[in-house]
């Protein structure tokens, strides 16, 4: 049997308004706001670093209210790095993932695959069979 590594991801839920913080201002409230994209970058980098052979995000990447078009840039832009680094993605949306309007108009790099939500799919990685 062939060898290989993934990384998996879920509840992600870039760029939540976290609405607990609202009116909350300083420096720990900002490093609070911006943990979840950093630690985003910082998971891509690291698959990036050890190579993985896939990655797969499972849920809730969005979050359903949220609409600010620059986190479905900086996703696309964190996928694009891994397309450079020739990593696969593959995407299931969540809950919030199919309320949000960020993942409708979004053009994703060749590299993401989105599963279907409404029928079984399979993805092949013919580098990863058995030989």
């Amino acid at each position: 049997m062939t060898n290989f590594s993934f990384f998996h991801a879920a509840d992600i839920h870039l760029d939540s308004p976290l609405t607990g913080l609202a009116g909350i201002e300083g420096r720990v409230a900002e490093r609070i706001r911006s943990a979840p994209r950093e630690a985003f970058e910082a998971l891509v980098e690291e698959a990036i670093e050890v190579r993985v052979d896939f990655f797969v995000i499972a849920g809730d990447l969005y979050d359903g209210t949220w609409r600010d078009y620059k986190t479905g840039l900086f996703f696309i832009e964190q996928m694009g790095r891994l397309n450079q680094a020739g990593i696969p993605v593959y995407v299931l949306y969540g809950n919030h993932d199919a309320e949000s309007q960020i993942t409708r108009p979004l053009t994703l790099p060749d590299n993401v695959r989105v599963f279907d939500a409404r029928k079984a799919q399979t993805y092949r990685h013919d580098n990863l069979r058995k030989v």
